[in-house]
């Protein structure tokens, strides 16, 4: 990059194009309020990538010399609200007009486990940077411009590259989350569908030796990264080379048959659509979907990989309500299908949430935006008969399959027999 001029050999200027987002007002303060009392400060992780890829960053977290105490010490002399959100790591969450900026003290690990790590303090900013995962991960930018990149990690994101901090067998071995998370990072620096060549052929055969080693990692932590990566950029592609090296085998998913060509289907008709922000994003759970036959397998899995409640039963309402690609998206017969879906399933109180399923289940079948928009704003009508009407009518344990009947023919009249009508056509039935 022409606007990025080499200082050294492990620090580098940024032209000004890349400075915007070091002079947002927090970010300064910060910078200013830390260096001020002595110590040093730069940004880190994600936002490093994003400044460097000339994106706004969402979310700007610093690594610092200042101890914990420290950091308290430089928030409460600055008036900042100062969270303990990760203290046994060294990291205090600084709010500043109801922004989170995460700040950490520089660390290494002292002790590692595959799973967690012991951690101690340093002053010094490259043993900070050994210990994380992905070069791309382990640069820092300081408040006047300066790129720090210890292990060539602005060149591998130049060149489309995910690679481990020195040696990767190492560094997985320190969490064995990382095998996820060096797919999941694919997609945020690559710029076309992953393939086993997009791999370092060394890297992915350490991966597939080590990859057993994920069944220790807690299923929260696992299907955090997962979930990140069945909606990512490229997520079938990568997926697919995940599967080869039998990856989801140690994911929870051994005891399924997984049909990545549903997945794919899935994936495309939810992402391969205009963006309009009044639409939602497809959710991971919605994609899940693909990988189950029935709702037993479904359930089955979903407990075990700790889904919330929320997740569960989103997964669960596409495989009971999925049309199979049976009707032609985009036709007043699709829409009247999911209008019908929608208003079969509502119960009182649960309407949104009945919403928000339907809607997840138009975007994995491929229903136009316009389609979906028209769904959100539709006043759908509440059913007019209840268990209390008919029970004059008919025995009690009756009720419940009489109700379904009417309501099916209620919708067949495309929602106008009233309750009348549809009491009459019990009775003469």
């Amino acid at each position: 990059m022409d606007s990025i001029s080499r200082i050294s050999e492990t620090s580098f200027r940024l032209g000004e194009e890349f400075r915007q987002p070091l002079r947002v007002e927090p970010v300064k303060f910060i910078f200013k309020c830390f260096e001020e009392r002595g110590y040093t400060i730069r940004i880190v992780g994600g936002a490093v990538r994003d400044i460097l890829m000339r994106r706004l960053p969402k979310d700007v977290d610093f690594a610092t010399s200042a101890r914990p105490h420290e950091i308290k010490t430089v928030c409460y002399c600055n008036h900042i609200r100062c969270v303990e959100t990760g203290l046994q790591h060294g990291t205090m969450t600084l709010v500043i007009n109801g922004s989170n900026y995460e700040v950490t003290t520089l660390r290494i690990d002292k002790e590692t486990d595959g799973r967690h790590a012991v951690v101690e303090y340093t002053e010094d900013w490259q043993r900070d940077a050994e210990r994380r995962d992905l070069t791309v991960n382990a640069m820092s930018i300081s408040s006047d411009g300066i790129l720090y990149d210890y292990f060539n990690g602005l060149q591998d994101l130049l060149h489309y590259r995910v690679k481990f901090v020195r040696d990767p067998a190492q560094r997985i071995k320190e969490d064995y989350l990382r095998i996820l998370r060096y797919f999941r990072f694919y997609p945020k620096i690559a710029h076309s569908e992953a393939s086993d060549e997009s791999f370092d052929p060394v890297v992915l055969g350490i991966i597939k030796e080590l990859a057993p080693n994920l069944s220790r990692i807690s299923v929260e932590r696992v299907w955090m990264e997962l979930s990140q990566i069945l909606t990512g950029k490229f997520a079938p592609s990568v997926v697919k080379v995940m599967n080869s090296l039998e990856i989801f085998k140690y994911c929870g998913f051994n005891d399924l048959d997984l049909s990545f060509d549903l997945y794919e289907k899935y994936y495309h008709a939810a992402t391969h659509r205009e963006n309009c922000r009044d639409v939602p994003k497809v959710r991971s759970c919605s994609l899940l979907a693909a990988f189950f036959s029935n709702a037993e397998e479904s359930e089955k899995l979903c407990r075990k990989i700790k889904l919330s409640n929320d997740e569960r039963s989103t997964c669960l309402f596409i495989i009971e309500n999925r049309s199979n690609h049976k009707i032609v998206q985009g036709t007043p017969e699709s829409l009247k299908h999911y209008k019908a879906v929608l208003v079969y399933n509502y119960s009182s109180g649960r309407q949104e949430y009945f919403l928000r399923c339907v809607v997840q289940l138009m975007l994995i079948e491929g229903a136009t935006n316009e389609q979906i928009l028209e769904i959100i704003e539709w006043k759908a009508p509440l059913f007019p008969v209840s268990g209390a009407d008919l029970v004059p009518l008919c025995e009690r344990k009756r009720i419940g399959f009489i109700l379904e009947r009417l309501k099916l023919k209620w919708i067949e009249s495309e929602f106008t027999a009233n309750r009348e009508q549809l009491l009459q056509f019990y009775c003469n039935n």
